[in-house]
């Protein structure tokens, strides 16, 4: 479903019809309802007060500032884990992590593959940093935060990719 609203298949605002959208997906409208509330809580859809959903509309100011907050909460998971990490062995993975990026780039050729790699290492980079932090809790912001399809750490690179 998530896919499905990523990739502009209902247009801003447009009513989903939960009837032939669970035939579409071979699914029950009782799990579809519960993908629906699900993706109404990270803001991609919204509920409609006669019942049922349409797809969220994103504005600039919204792309901007689901940006601003990802990048505010990596800031903390930054802090946090200055504070809280006693032991360089705790840094091994993310120095790994980055030697992989490092050899990447100077190797980089043109074309999807290197992309691809990129973006993998990319969001591993990202998590591990938050990892870092040791806070449950700020992972779930984050994670909340960078699951809008313009806020995640990867975002800019596939708009570039497309």
């Amino acid at each position: 479903m998530r896919e499905l609203l990523l990739r502009g298949e209902f247009r801003p605002g447009e009513r989903i019809p939960e009837i032939p959208l669970a035939a579409r997906l071979h699914v029950s409208r009782t799990p579809l309802r519960l993908v629906l509330h699900r993706l109404e809580e990270e803001g991609l859809v919204a509920a409609r007060p006669t019942g049922g959903f349409v797809a969220s509309e994103f504005s600039i100011r919204d792309i901007y500032d689901g940006i601003e907050i990802r990048g505010a909460l990596e800031g903390l998971a930054a802090k946090l884990a200055a504070e809280r990490v006693s032991s360089n062995d705790r840094l091994d993975e993310i120095h790994q992590c980055l030697a992989r990026i490092d050899r990447l780039i100077q190797t980089w050729t043109s074309g999807t593959d290197a992309l691809a790699k990129y973006i993998a290492l990319n969001a591993r980079f990202h998590a591990l940093f938050v990892d870092l932090a040791g806070s449950p809790m700020l992972r779930r912001a984050v994670d909340r935060a960078a699951s809008l399809p313009f806020a995640g750490p990867n975002a800019f690179l596939l708009g570039h990719a497309q």
